[in-house]
């Protein structure tokens, strides 16, 4: 029997100033031009979230390990829209990077993913802050049901 996949979404964050922006292009698709970075360490569901995400209309930087996804974020900020990360990874955790992200950003936006069903590890970042949950293992389409939420949630 193949486990279901499910995901939360943690709307329980003020709103900041941020607004996604579309183009018509984009919008009739029903995905706004954002760019998201992917910090997975498994190569098969990392390229599988990639397509599909870009499939949707998005702009996706991945990264195989915390450690580059944190190099990466700390260079591209201001350019990054969300933050799709494994809780668990090479060289950095996800909950590891989501508080060094949030030390930079305190309104960085973040979905992490996990094996493990809310965890008390997942349950302690959502309640500071992280926006989404995603339990593995998932399909493109629980992906996007969770990511299209949260960017346009505004939070």
């Amino acid at each position: 029997m193949r486990a279901r996949a499910t995901s939360t979404v943690n709307r329980s964050r003020q709103p900041t100033h941020r607004y996604l922006e579309a183009t018509e292009a984009s919008a009739h698709r029903g995905a706004a031009l954002t760019k998201q970075l992917l910090a997975e360490g498994k190569e098969v569901i990392r390229e599988m979230a990639q397509i599909g995400l870009e499939a949707k209309g998005y702009r996706v930087l991945s990264a195989p390990d915390g450690a580059s996804a944190l190099s990466m974020y700390r260079g591209r900020q201001k350019d990054i829209d969300l933050v799709i990360a494994d809780m668990v990874m090479p060289r950095m955790s996800g909950s590891e990077l989501f508080a060094h992200m949030k030390e930079i950003n305190p309104a960085v936006r973040v979905i992490v993913s996990s094996d493990y069903s809310h965890d008390q590890e997942g349950q302690r970042i959502l309640r500071h802050g992280c926006l989404g949950y995603l339990q593995k293992p998932y399909n493109i389409e629980s992906l996007n049901h969770l990511v299209r939420p949260v960017l346009d949630s505004g939070l």
